[in-house]
């Protein structure tokens, strides 16, 4: 791991970002902190990924990276030194708008990853989804929509905190 590598990243938590799809009824509530280095050198060794079966992703985090073994299971996507985790109640109506959330998550990433400052080393927490509206009128479009606007209001936020004072 290169020096520029263990320096890359959030390196506080941060607070919970909500936000709203045009139905104000509808919301995700997340929040960014850093991830700890044993579990950066997994992903950098490939020990822990995206493919790997979740429960034995979970037990080697609990072991070697010392995570809780359910916040653990709970891990829905690991992408180039990031991690999207939900911590929310696991219904039906969570299950439907899963693949969504994934893809939004990915396209964020991918489209974020053309700036310079891309950030590495981070999880993702996802702590609310609330859908009112019958989950058939529940688009891609809104849940992308509002998981884009909570991770980049999240990161904006992270560097606001870490900039120096004026």
């Amino acid at each position: 791991m290169s020096k520029k590598d263990e320096n890359e990243g959030i390196f506080q938590e941060n607070n919970e970002i909500q936000t709203r799809s045009s139905n104000p009824l509808n919301n995700i509530s997340l929040f960014i902190e850093p991830l700890d280095k044993t579990t950066v050198k997994l992903i950098k060794l490939g020990r822990v990924n995206d493919l790997q079966n979740a429960r034995e992703r979970a037990i080697l985090l609990e072991d070697e990276a010392s995570w809780d073994l359910e916040e653990a299971l709970s891990i829905l996507d690991v992408h180039d030194g990031r991690i999207l985790v939900n911590r929310t109640l696991k219904d039906a109506r969570f299950k439907m708008v899963k693949t969504y959330l994934l893809a939004a998550f990915r396209d964020w990433l991918y489209d974020y990853n053309s700036g310079k400052d891309s950030p590495k080393n981070i999880e993702v927490v996802t702590t609310n989804i609330r859908l009112q509206e019958v989950i058939k009128k529940a688009s891609f479009r809104q849940i992308a929509g509002m998981m884009w606007s909570a991770l980049a209001l999240a990161i904006q936020k992270m560097d606001v905190l870490s900039s120096p004072p004026l």
